[in-house]
């Protein structure tokens, strides 16, 4: 029985996460021995300490790490002991402290998993480990693999990156989907009747501008429509949004409420779905967002084209410029939403159409069998022939 080492030292939950979490759990009930080495303090390693199938390893990786000496040894008798044929590396910090430690232990496959559209730092340590360490590397789109060697054009061959799309477990989607209950919007359903009911999820942080949801909310209300903005995320990310809301005079039109287990009952509760993201690579809130048939609102900016495709599953409008005062220009935004909320037939169409793109292109089968093809550097289809001769 093969085994397979997945590698992610984040702290926080996110897309990187949940892929590293749902294609480890996928391959261990394959067949596969599966070891995860995460973060003991992170949201990961919590989750995986529940899955009997999967073997977590609890190690944190610093700014210091490089000069901890203990730490490739001890990494490095780890892949020898469980005959680790293949390590996957999520975060550069894993590229750079674990990376080394398996291409010593002697692993025939130490792949480097890049899902975020930014490119790779130039560094001669890059090189070299790209050069020396990395095997084989796998991104989640096109965009993500031109974008990501623009500063280092010849650092990789194009020979040893695949594509490897995110995955959904769709059934279990559907099946959680089907027992939730909408979101209680409370006081603020009762207070009007919204036009149409956007939702966004995330933080105001580097990736993701969320200052133009409020924007846009102000936007839309002086062009004659009556939104009903929701808005996830922590209290502590939330509290400029709130201010931005009552200086903008459009606290009524827009809901604020915590990250709940699952998002289910959030899909639920609204009609579209708006990511105000400045950078991105396949967040799997998009793939959600279509899968509940809901129709996507974005920025054609990084990867999103590759996901979102306009007036098809979703709308795409171009980054806003911002006038002297910082209030960013998003009135193309603003008529499409108001185009969609006097058009419930159109809503409906992109949303059958999103939900047939999530199903074909991000199922979590698929993305299963792509990384084990591009571990055994065959289709299945030739395992198993193989397989079925040397039975003969």
């Amino acid at each position: 029985m093969k085994a397979i080492c997945f590698c992610n030292s984040n702290v926080s939950w996110g897309g990187g996460e949940q892929w590293t979490y749902e294609v480890a759990l996928a391959m261990s009930v394959k067949g596969w021995r599966v070891f995860v080495v995460c973060n003991p303090s992170g949201a990961l390693y919590a989750k995986l300490r529940a899955c009997e199938r999967i073997t977590a390893i609890g190690i944190s990786l610093g700014g210091l790490s490089l000069l901890n000496l203990f730490l490739p040894l001890r990494l490095k008798a780890l892949f020898r002991k469980e005959k680790i044929h293949a390590v996957l590396l999520h975060t550069p910090r894993d590229l750079w402290n674990i990376g080394p430690a398996a291409h010593r232990a002697g692993v025939e496959h130490v792949i480097y998993r890049r899902s975020s559209s930014m490119p790779i730092r130039r560094s001669w340590f890059t090189r070299k480990l790209f050069k020396r360490v990395v095997t084989k590397l796998i991104v989640n789109s096109e965009t993500t693999g031109k974008i990501m060697l623009l500063e280092n054009p010849s650092l990789l061959l194009k020979e040893r990156m695949r594509l490897v799309p995110n995955g959904i477990d769709a059934v279990a989607f559907d099946v959680e989907y089907a027992r939730a209950e909408p979101l209680d919007l409370g006081r603020k359903a009762l207070a009007f009747s919204p036009d149409i009911v956007l939702g966004a999820v995330g933080v105001s942080d580097g990736q993701c501008s969320q200052n133009c949801l409020i924007h846009l909310a102000r936007g839309l209300v002086e062009a004659g429509v009556s939104p009903l903005l929701v808005v996830v995320g922590e209290d502590r990310d939330l509290m400029g949004l709130r201010a931005l809301a009552e200086s903008l005079e459009v606290q009524k039109y827009v809901f604020f409420t915590a990250p709940a287990a699952g998002r289910t009952p959030f899909w639920k509760a609204i009609d579209c779905f708006v990511l105000t993201a400045l950078w991105d690579g396949f967040d799997f809130v998009l793939g959600e967002a279509m899968l509940a048939q809901k129709p996507v609102l974005a920025f054609a900016i990084s990867n999103i084209p590759d996901i979102v495709h306009d007036h098809v599953n979703g709308r795409l409008f171009a980054m806003p410029c911002q006038d002297d005062s910082g209030k960013p220009d998003l009135s193309y935004m603003v008529e499409g939403v108001k185009a969609l909320a006097v058009n419930p037939e159109i809503r409906e169409k992109i949303g059958l159409a999103g939900r047939s793109f999530a199903l074909s292109k991000f199922s979590l089968e698929a993305s299963v069998l792509a990384l084990e093809n591009l571990i055994w550097d065959e289709p299945e289809e030739e395992r198993e022939e193989a397989a079925g001769s040397n039975t003969a």
